[in-house]
């Protein structure tokens, strides 16, 4: 009897696999699913994908370009910047436009200039 019911599942996944493989072999290959997350085992080893949040990604931006200005600090939240600290008359252009370029949702400019 388990003998049976072996073969009859056996046939069943041959089956489903032959369905399936009929399935994507018309479709071209960008609408086909390679997510691997949806059959994760106990024993997956595949390395989970680490997606930046839009406004983790520009922290990290706004942080390596305000390095290029000592006395300027920079803080982000949802998308906004806000410049504080002490930056050179000549500088203060440079530094609005390479933070512009990052396109955040609103730059505020709290820097006091000296000469």
């Amino acid at each position: 009897m388990n003998h049976i019911k072996g073969k009859s599942i056996l046939l069943a996944c041959v089956v489903f696999t032959c369905v399936m493989v009929k399935a994507c072999m018309n479709k071209p290959a960008e609408s086909i699913s390679t997510d691997s997350s949806a059959n994760a085992g106990p024993f997956d080893t595949t390395a989970a994908q680490v997606v930046l949040a839009p406004h983790d990604s520009l922290a990290i931006a706004v942080r390596d370009v305000i390095a290029r200005y000592p006395g300027v600090a920079a803080e982000v939240h949802n998308g906004e910047v806000t410049l504080t600290g002490n930056i050179e008359g000549k500088k203060i252009q440079y530094l609005v436009t390479d933070i512009t370029t990052l396109r955040p949702k609103k730059l505020v400019n709290q820097l006091k200039v000296y000469e």
